[in-house]
């Protein structure tokens, strides 16, 4: 699963960059916009991985049963 999310972390920093240079973007600028959006998409898919962890841990408690 980490491979395929670095993988397609690269992919779209490459597509960035790509944009970047077409549309006239300095390298040194369009190589630093390819590594905040690397990072954001780690960023995010670390952040979506914790919600979805904290709501299967909410879902899989077992309610206190309490003795009459």
């Amino acid at each position: 699963m980490n491979s395929f999310i670095y993988k397609f972390a690269i992919l779209i920093s490459i597509l960035t960059f790509i944009l970047c240079i077409f549309g006239g973007i300095s390298i040194f600028t369009g190589i630093f916009r390819s590594v905040i959006v690397f990072i954001g998409i780690l960023f995010t898919f670390f952040i979506a991985a914790q919600i979805i962890n904290l709501v299967l841990v909410i879902n899989n408690r077992k309610p206190k049963m309490e003795d009459e």
